[in-house]
C-alpha cells in the first residue's frame, strides 16, 4: 500500500436517484481527496447530498440510485464496477461506516455478540470463540462495562449511546483505513454526544485512521475535523481547511450556515437564518443553485453555474462573488 496515495479519491462523481416524478442528480460532479490520518467533514442542509455521497463511496446506494459517471478509489483501487463479492471484502476491511440511527442499524433479533462475531469472521479466518473474545475486547475498547457478558444482550437492552458504541466497535473490527461517520451523534443527548466524539477522537489517533464526518453541527465539525466540504443541491460549493472555512467563509451559503449557528463565547439577541428553501432538484435553473436565496447575487449568477475555483491556498469556492463576503 502506497502511503502517499489518498486513502479516498472521488473524481467527478455523479449519482442519480429515480423517483416517481423523474430522475435527480443527488450528487453532481463531486470531487475531493481524503489523505491518510486526515478528518474531513461533509456539511450542509438535509437533502444536500452528504449521505448519498457517503453511500456512493460504500457502494450501498438504495435500489433507486446509481452512479452514472465519475470514479471512486479507495487505497488507490477503483470500486466502480467491482463484483458484489469484492465489494463485501472491501467493506469493513478497507472502509467502514457508522450509520446515523444505531437502533435501526443493528438487527433486533440477534445478540450484539453474534453481530460482532459475524463482522469479524467475514474478513478474518478465526474460530468462533476467538472472534468472540475479540468482540469482547472491542466492546471493552469502546467503554462498554462488563463487555463479555453484554455480548449476550440484544440491541433493545442497550441505550442509544451504547448502541452507537457497538456500531463504532463493529466499524473498528477489521481495522479499516477509513471510517465514514454519518451523523453519529444526532440522536444522542449532549453529554453522550461528547463521550462518543471523545471516543472517536481517541480511537482515530491510536489507529491512525482517516474519517469522513457527516454532520449538521458546525461546532462539532470545527473541533473534530481538519478540512470541510460544504454541499448544496448535490454539489460542493466550498472546500478547504476547517479553520479558514469557518473563520472567513467565501460562499454566501457557508456564511449563512455559520451565521445561523449560536456562538459559544457570547450571547446574541437572535440568529440569522438563511432565507428561502433549498431548490427542487427536478427543476434546477441554469444559474447558481443558491442564487434565489443569496443577497449578493448579480444578473450573471442566473446565467451559468459556477465551478469550484481556488481562492486561497487549499481553499476552493464556487461563487463569482466570493471576494465581496470577507474583503479583508
Amino acid at each position: 500500500m502506497d502511503n502517499k496515495l489518498p486513502v479516498v479519491e472521488v473524481s467527478g462523481l455523479r449519482t442519480r436517484l429515480k423517483s416517481r416524478n423523474g430522475e435527480i442528480d443527488a450528487v453532481d460532479n463531486v470531487s475531493f481527496q481524503l489523505q491518510r490520518n486526515e478528518r474531513m467533514a461533509l456539511v450542509g442542509e438535509s437533502g444536500s447530498g452528504k449521505t448519498i455521497t457517503a453511500l456512493s463511496i460504500m457502494s450501498l446506494l438504495p435500489v433507486n440510485g446509481r452512479i452514472v459517471s465519475g470514479d471512486i478509489k479507495i487505497n488507490g483501487r477503483s470500486v466502480i464496477g467491482l463484483k458484489l463479492s469484492e465489494l463485501r471484502r472491501m467493506r469493513g476491511r478497507d472502509i467502514s461506516m457508522v450509520f446515523q440511527e444505531p437502533m435501526m442499524s443493528l438487527n433486533p433479533v440477534h445478540t450484539i455478540g453474534k453481530q460482532l462475531v459475524e463482522a469479524i469472521r467475514l474478513h478474518q479466518d478465526l474460530a468462533v470463540e476467538t472472534a468472540r473474545s475479540l468482540a469482547a475486547e472491542l466492546l471493552d475498547r469502546v467503554q462498554i462495562p462488563d463487555a463479555r457478558n453484554r455480548l449476550k444482550d440484544y440491541p433493545h437492552q442497550f441505550s442509544g449511546g451504547m448502541c452507537q458504541r457497538v456500531m463504532i466497535a463493529m466499524a473498528l473490527a477489521n481495522r479499516p483505513s477509513v471510517i465514514i461517520a454519518d451523523e453519529p451523534t444526532t440522536a444522542l443527548d449532549v453529554t453522550t454526544q461528547a463521550q462518543i466524539l471523545a471516543l472517536l477522537d481517541e480511537i482515530c489517533i491510536e489507529d491512525k485512521m482517516s474519517v469522513i464526518f457527516i454532520s449538521h453541527d458546525l461546532s462539532v465539525v470545527a473541533s473534530f475535523c481538519d478540512r470541510v466540504a460544504v454541499m448544496y443541491a448535490g454539489r460542493l460549493i466550498e472546500y478547504g481547511p476547517a479553520e479558514k472555512v469557518f473563520e472567513a467563509p467565501r460562499h454566501p451559503y457557508t456564511k449563512g450556515l455559520v451565521g445561523s449557528m449560536p456562538p459559544i463565547d457570547h450571547d446574541v439577541d437572535e440568529l440569522i437564518p438563511i432565507p428561502g428553501e433549498p431548490p427542487d432538484l427536478l427543476q434546477l435553473d441554469p444559474g447558481c443553485t443558491f442564487a434565489p436565496r443569496c443577497k449578493f447575487k448579480e444578473s450573471r449568477c442566473l446565467k451559468s453555474r459556477p465551478e469550484l475555483e481556488l481562492v486561497f491556498p487549499g481553499h476552493y469556492c464556487a461563487c463569482i462573488c466570493w471576494d465581496r463576503l470577507n474583503p479583508n
